[in-house]
């Protein structure tokens, strides 16, 4: 009983802090781009979709957190190379106020 209580209890701790830092979460595919959770600049969202039909990407999720302070991106390794580097050049344009800001799903 009191191990099914722990493990409930240290599930609910590692969701929660993984989200304490997130900013923004999408999802790519052939027809662009979807901001499923946080918030995000407009431009921002404009430009992921445009490069995600581009590159016609399989559906995926990609993430955005906090990290010092500044956005970074978190993509799944089966997404090309090139692509996240599009990415990461997007997200790094924008300032964190630029998401606190943002608009939201």
């Amino acid at each position: 009983m009191w191990l099914v209580a722990l493990v409930a209890i240290a599930l609910f701790l590692w969701f929660g802090l993984r989200r304490a830092n997130e900013l923004s979460v999408f999802e790519l595919s052939r027809d662009g781009a979807r901001l499923i959770r946080g918030r995000t600049p407009p431009e921002l969202l404009s430009d992921v979709a445009e490069i995600a039909r581009r590159a016609a990407v399989r559906k995926t999720v990609v993430r955005v957190i906090t990290e010092g302070g500044t956005p970074r991106l978190i993509a799944p390794a089966d997404l090309s190379d090139t692509v996240v580097q599009q990415l990461r050049n997007v997200v790094g344009r924008h300032h964190l106020a630029h998401f606190r800001s943002g608009r939201r799903p």
